[in-house]
């Protein structure tokens, strides 16, 4: 009975898993999390994180999603907070070239993003197609999330595999809010796509363009 724990003076006794135990504990983890079963994955990441389990198991899907991107895209702040500590990999990528902070801007969770920040992710990674989390955060119109990649110094001008910039990301999605955020953030106005067309020129209607030109012309900024 003595061998199946683990001793260390001042510490609580942890049981000793075998490595397939772990491995099926790890896996449940990642199905919990999957399915959205947040009480449940919290109470199974603890144990496994306690048995040592590794903090960067990926999911075996097509998405390969690893245990901190999945508790990011869910807002699970005490989870990510338990997976830093045990030295997850912030720079650990999904198939699609993702990391964790490119997860807490699509599920628009603020405190997770401000979270990865502080622990030092990379503000300005691309994925496979060269979305950045601006890119991400100008589509979804998230202007906390934006504000904070400025505080770091992330680029405003990055292009993904189209050529748009988070620029283009908030006229096309008439985001319209966040430019003059963008714009003395140091986005460039004169940065065209792959297909040739300038941010302003992404507009989709008239309304939008109206409401350009009434945001831009405090700026200085004529179309």
């Amino acid at each position: 009975m003595a061998d199946s724990f683990r001793f260390s003076p001042g510490a609580r006794r942890i049981p000793q898993q075998t490595s397939a135990e772990l491995k099926d504990l790890g896996l449940a983890v990642l199905i919990e999390l999957d399915t959205g079963a947040h009480e449940r994955a919290g109470e199974l990441l603890k144990k496994y994180l306690d048995a040592r389990g590794d903090p960067n198991l990926k999911a075996p899907n097509v998405q390969a999603m690893s245990l901190l991107h999945y508790c990011s895209l869910e807002g699970m702040i005490t989870q990510v907070t338990q997976l830093l500590r045990a030295n997850a990999s912030l720079g650990a990528r999904d198939r699609r070239g993702m990391t964790a902070l490119h997860a807490a801007t699509v599920g628009q969770h603020n405190d997770v993003a401000e979270l990865l920040l502080l622990a030092g992710v990379k503000a300005d990674t691309a994925s496979l197609t060269g979305l950045t989390a601006m890119h991400l955060a100008a589509v979804d119109g998230s202007e906390t999330i934006i504000k904070m990649l400025l505080d770091v110094g992330a680029n405003t001008n990055v292009q993904n595999y189209l050529g748009w910039t988070p620029l283009h990301c908030a006229i096309s999605m008439d985001q319209l809010d966040l430019l003059p955020i963008l714009l003395k953030g140091g986005a460039k106005p004169d940065i065209a796509d792959k297909a040739g067309r300038l941010p302003f020129e992404s507009t989709t209607s008239d309304a939008s363009r109206q409401r350009l030109v009434e945001i831009l012309e405090p700026l200085g900024i004529s179309l």
